[in-house]
């Protein structure tokens, strides 16, 4: 079974200890805006654009369309703390995002651990209850979406640790105030919606197959999905220290402004696009 050796996992695993302390202690020091919709809630955050450049599927419809897109789209955060839905450019279609309850990220925290974790339910081990206050960043869609381009819609939940309030995502840590990482991870849920579906998040949101069975291995942190012209595509950047999709360019610190996009169909996940951010 592979340790928890990644810097995203073990970030995530951080995050989460920072969660049960109390995230009401992040207020005094994070920006107030909405992670998941990339819209600031005072309005007084100044847009920013990022130069995005398509090395890795040219002439592919959606790279082209996508690629129109993110230049031309406006950011209020940086792109590595999650892409904002946006149809500037014809073909995207919103996927309308609902923020999980205090109720369903508290049912669903423990499975989320283990499935980073790869280890079996860590029945207890998370304290409760929520910090008070805090309201969950993750969310699902409404309607549910076919993730997997197969006809069968799937609830899927992008997870995240911080309070929707006050996102970690690009305020500065450490000595050199380096902007943090947003670490959204895909899952999927079971069909009553009680847990995370784990086999089904490894395939989807992972990268298969593994060396060790159902493990874990997220195609990059963060992830997200978009819809362009009734197909659901999948995006993510990729990690240094994993590789990229077919786990080569491991070290190369590229590969953290390395944004990928990959499709799901017959079973199975293809890269189709791949670029770089400025």
């Amino acid at each position: 079974m592979r340790q928890i050796t990644s810097p995203m996992r073990g970030a995530a695993l951080a995050l989460l200890l920072a969660f049960t302390v109390g995230a009401t202690q992040l207020a005094a020091v994070q920006p107030a805006t909405l992670l998941a919709t990339g819209v600031s809630q005072t309005g007084a955050a100044e847009a920013r654009h990022y130069h995005f450049k398509l090395t890795r599927g040219a002439g592919i419809p959606v790279c082209d369309a996508y690629l129109q897109r993110l230049n031309q789209m406006s950011f209020v955060v940086p792109p590595h703390c999650g892409i904002p839905e946006g149809t500037s450019v014809p073909g995207f279609v919103v996927l309308h995002r609902r923020f999980l309850t205090r109720e369903q990220h508290v049912r669903l925290l423990e499975d989320v651990v283990s499935l980073i974790a790869n280890q079996p339910p860590l029945h207890g081990a998370v304290p409760q209850p929520l910090p008070p206050g805090f309201l969950p960043a993750s969310w699902s869609y409404d309607p549910p979406i076919d993730i997997e381009n197969s006809g069968a819609a799937e609830r899927v939940v992008i997870w995240s640790w911080d309070d929707r309030r006050f996102p970690s995502c690009d305020t500065p840590v450490g000595p050199l105030g380096k902007p943090a990482a947003a670490h959204l991870l895909g899952s999927i849920l079971t069909p009553d919606g009680a847990g995370i579906d784990r086999a089904k998040s490894v395939v989807v949101f992972g990268r298969t197959p593994t060396p060790h069975g159902e493990e874990y291995v997220p195609l990059g942190d963060p992830v997200g999905v978009f819809a362009y012209r009734d197909r659901i595509y999948l995006y993510a950047f990729f990690d240094p220290d994993i590789g990229d999709f077919e786990g080569r360019r491991r070290g190369d610190s590229r590969l953290a402004d390395t944004l990928g996009v990959f499709e799901r169909e017959n079973d199975r996940t293809k890269q189709v696009c791949e670029y770089y951010v400025h």
